[in-house]
């Protein structure tokens, strides 16, 4: 398999890019590198667009003889809101609409139950210039608002259960207004097509440290083009492409069984294992950008976990919308 685990990698998409370039000046078309000036990110004020988001999941398990498949559908809404610009960029809404999840999969109970603690939570958040969500503005008062939720749900429960899900909870926010934008859901990740200052053919790569979630940072190799362009309506597609780096998944994944462990649990036959693996975690993100702002993002994700005797192949796929009301 590629090493980036889907079958366009970036080579392939540089050469589409060029044979569309050529197709287009063969055809005596006005649509040249030197046409294309990118909009800035510049979104109506005060206009609400709505979050459309379709995922789809698969989990593939093999030990010895035996095969085991899991899968899910997620099926979400939300809205967002530039509310003002501000010295740095933009205050925006962010209201976590409905979530419908189907599937066979344990995690269909878990992703039910959490689905109304998030519901309709409104979060504040202040972006840079280009739309990037630098932090949330409103920490504490989501925090309240989630809290009461639980302590709803939870009434008449084993005590267990309220704990658990603020447990949860906590982990998903963070303490950190800069690590809690990822509330935001996909908002922060369909920004980086927005004045990226690419130019067509062009590879830019960098690396970076992502906080995983769990307090140990993921690092990330990453490729990004500008693959086409349209001057006359004002769109450009751009795909990113994202290699995780294996050891830093380790030290995620043994931090998760460290959270999971009860007080005094002896989990060191846990952490030998997630040591002796081999992991890979591979992304790929095409997006839409209309007048400077991305509309559309279509992303697969692979996750490959070999130890002895055994494989785990977990792949998602998701189509993200933005559509004015």
């Amino acid at each position: 398999m590629h090493r980036l685990g889907i079958p366009r990698a970036p080579l392939g998409v540089i050469v589409s890019a060029c044979l569309s370039i050529a197709v287009s000046i063969a055809l005596g078309s006005s649509v040249r590198a030197a046409d294309w000036v990118e909009p800035p990110f510049n979104p109506p004020l005060g206009t609400t667009f709505t979050v459309s988001t379709l995922r789809d999941y698969q989990k593939t398990s093999e030990e010895g003889t035996q095969k085991t498949t899991e899968n899910m559908h997620w099926v979400g809404k939300a809205a967002v809101t530039y509310l003002e610009k501000t010295a740095e960029g933009y205050r925006v809404r962010y209201v976590r609409g409905s979530t419908q999840v189907d599937g066979a999969s344990p995690k269909v109970s878990a992703s039910r139950i959490i689905a109304p603690v998030v519901e309709n939570l409104e979060l504040v958040a202040i972006t840079d210039r280009n739309g990037v969500p630098l932090r949330l503005e409103n920490v504490e008062a989501v925090r309240k608002a989630a809290s009461a939720v639980i302590d709803r749900i939870s009434s008449g429960k084993d005590p267990a259960f309220g704990a658990a899900l603020h447990r949860i909870f906590a982990d998903m926010i963070g303490a950190d207004p800069a690590a809690a934008v990822r509330m935001t859901e996909d908002l922060p990740l369909m920004a980086k097509a927005q004045g990226a200052g690419l130019t067509l053919g062009e590879v830019r790569k960098t690396s970076f440290a992502e906080d995983s979630g769990m307090g140990v940072p993921l690092h990330t190799a990453r490729e990004m083009l500008l693959l086409k362009v349209d001057p006359a309506s004002k769109t450009e597609t751009v795909v990113i492409e994202d290699s995780v780096d294996p050891p830093s998944i380790r030290r995620m994944l043994t931090e998760v069984v460290r959270r999971a462990a009860q007080p005094g649990e002896d989990i060191s036959d846990r952490e030998k294992t997630i040591a002796a693996e081999t992991m890979s975690i591979a992304n790929r993100y095409e997006f839409d950008v209309f007048d400077g702002m991305t509309r559309e993002m279509r992303s697969s994700s692979i996750t490959q976990t070999k130890g002895p005797g055994y494989s785990i192949i977990i792949a998602e796929h998701k189509t993200v919308t933005l559509t004015p009301q």
